[in-house]
């Protein structure tokens, strides 16, 4: 894991980050608020992640997309983001 977070930090113009039916995947990149030119996130089919990264969201969100996910401790946390993301989609 250690080095796909390394590699995700190179990525400092990526836009749009989806996380697609990853369904052994239990958290998402510690080093994710470090994207600051990131715009939307998806989490979409993803059951086993349970929270958003410590290092919280890049501030240039402005859109979360939370679905098919089946966790309400995880859409929870996403609720809390309200007023901080212009966009939040929760399914």
């Amino acid at each position: 894991m250690k080095e796909q977070e390394e590699a995700l930090q190179l990525l400092t113009s990526l836009r749009d980050l989806q996380f697609l039916r990853c369904s052994k995947l239990q958290c998402l990149p510690a080093g994710l608020h470090r994207l600051t030119s990131l715009k939307r996130l998806k989490i979409i089919g993803c059951p086993s992640i349970r929270s958003l990264p410590k290092g919280g969201l890049p501030s240039s969100l402005q859109e979360l997309d939370v679905g098919y996910c089946n966790n309400e401790k995880l859409k929870q946390r996403c609720r809390k983001l309200k007023g901080t993301i212009p966009k939040i989609i929760l399914d």
